[in-house]
């Protein structure tokens, strides 16, 4: 901040001499009497009309400020604004001021950015699979401690949904988007780069990362903004994150909630991809009415998972068991997938007026099921063991 105050002071002072402000402070300091509190400066001012002087003087009190950082400099602006007994007139002079040293200061700042860019090295040139990044419109160069990082969109993308939807035991909590490969937190220059280079590019926006740029990157308002969807972007990167076995597991307690299909009996030899595969969306709907905060959401999910598991029951109430299928005087042991299709809201039917109406998204259950549906047509059930093994004879 020495350079805005250095040409603040060329801005305003009469005489071309151009101080040194850190020697000026320690001047002045040195001059203040501690006891009766004031300053033994002598401010010449030529002669002037009295605004202009009102003006040099309001300006000398900030140049004369110890300590000045960022917020002083808007907090003097502001106390300018709110100060009753300046008229329009002065504050208008006072803000066409203080807006063309801005401006050269920020001048002076994109020219330092530039030379600190083109002569930093570059720290990292690999994506996060350690593959060679190419320049691209989707490859995004950060300067950070005076070094370059290069990220691709999808990488970038990856970082910030997994700092934002931070949510230990499903309680959100955002964490600050740092820079892996150092483990500093990007500060807001580069966020508003990283969110803007998004924009012109092809690359869809992050949802949470649009939410956190409308919260002017603050941490704390973002959360309790937007806590609702947070969550459910978190319960869907929760549940591709758990393994197999904890996906097992899950699926099997779920199913124990439901008054229909816990009567389900899934065997140990069940393929485990294949019942992933099929129970994933009801789970989905599971972790929503248990952890969504948003109670609309919650009691739709509830009642979908409900009647979703109660008509998969009834379709095929001996669904994941084993049965032995005899042919030939051999038996073939096999596992029971035969299910029905898990039905989503279809929002492209009345794709043409769906912009103006409202369209209802229940379906009905597809009647072209998966293939494993009519793939015991030919069989005859004819007995259940004490193991719930099904007997079966192809005709």
């Amino acid at each position: 901040m020495n350079a805005f105050l250095q040409i603040l002071h060329k801005q305003t002072a009469e005489t071309n001499e151009l101080y040194n402000m850190s020697k000026l402070e320690n001047t002045l300091q040195s001059k203040l009497e501690l006891t009766n509190k004031t300053y033994n400066y002598e401010l010449k001012i030529p002669e002037l009309d009295d605004y202009s002087k009102l003006v040099k003087i309001t300006f000398n009190i900030l140049l004369l400020t110890p300590l000045f950082n960022v917020r002083t400099k808007f907090d003097f602006l502001d106390s300018v604004r709110n100060n009753i007994f300046f008229n329009d007139s002065i504050k208008n002079m006072i803000y066409e001021t203080f807006y063309d040293v801005q401006k050269k200061y920020h001048l002076l700042n994109r020219l330092a950015f530039r030379y600190k860019y083109r002569k930093a090295p570059i720290a990292i040139d690999t994506d996060l699979s350690l593959s060679n990044i190419k320049s691209s419109r989707t490859t995004m160069t950060i300067l950070q401690n005076n070094q370059k990082y290069l990220f691709t969109l999808f990488d970038l993308k990856k970082i910030i949904d997994t700092s934002l939807s931070n949510s230990p035991y499903h309680f959100s909590q955002p964490l600050p988007i740092k820079n892996p490969y150092n483990n500093l937190p990007f500060d807001k220059a580069i966020l508003y780069n990283i969110y803007f280079f998004m924009k012109k590019s092809d690359f869809v926006m992050p949802t949470l990362f649009h939410q956190y740029f409308l919260s002017n990157f603050n941490l704390s308002k973002f959360q309790e903004d937007n806590e609702p969807v947070i969550q459910k972007i978190h319960l869907k990167q929760y549940l591709r994150n758990l393994s197999p076995k904890e996906l097992k597991g899950e699926i099997l307690y779920m199913l124990k909630q439901n008054r229909f299909s816990k009567k389900i009996k899934i065997d140990p030899a069940f393929p485990i991809d294949k019942l992933i595969d099929i129970f994933t969306p009801y789970l989905e709907l599971f972790y929503t009415q248990i952890y969504s905060f948003d109670l609309n959401a919650k009691t739709i999910a509830k009642n979908q998972l409900y009647w979703k598991l109660k008509e998969f029951y009834k379709f095929n109430p001996t669904f994941g068991r084993k049965y032995f299928v005899s042919k030939n005087t051999q038996e073939i042991v096999s596992v029971n997938e035969r299910h029905m299709k898990f039905e989503k809201p279809n929002y492209n039917k009345n794709y043409r007026d769906s912009h103006i109406i409202l369209c209802d998204n229940d379906n009905d259950i597809d009647s072209d099921d998966d293939s494993e549906s009519d793939s015991d047509d030919n069989v005859t059930i004819i007995e259940h063991d004490r193991n719930h093994n099904i007997h079966v004879f192809r005709v």
